[in-house]
């Protein structure tokens, strides 16, 4: 059973190799310079009192996540013939 075990452990280490050598090739942020600036402003954190962007941020991703993830699903199982058109 450690046979087994050894051998997806490699392969997993492998894939994340892989993607991290795949990801290495993209650019970096270009947004941060904005953010960083934003994130200095004096009178964000009352800004942020009466309109709360963080949890906006935290619901929108959420959201957005089931959303693909559901969109997902239906592929997969359309591709599989689980489900019709």
């Amino acid at each position: 059973m450690d046979v087994f075990s050894s051998i997806f452990q490699w392969c997993w280490d492998k894939i994340i190799e892989f993607a991290n050598w795949l990801l290495s090739f993209l650019p970096h942020s270009p947004f941060q310079q904005y953010l960083n600036d934003f994130s200095n402003l004096p009178y964000l954190h009352w800004l942020n009192w009466f309109v709360p962007f963080n949890d906006f941020i935290i619901i929108g991703t959420s959201w957005l996540t089931v959303i693909a993830l559901f969109y997902g699903y239906q592929i997969l199982m359309r591709w599989i013939k689980v489900i019709g058109e």
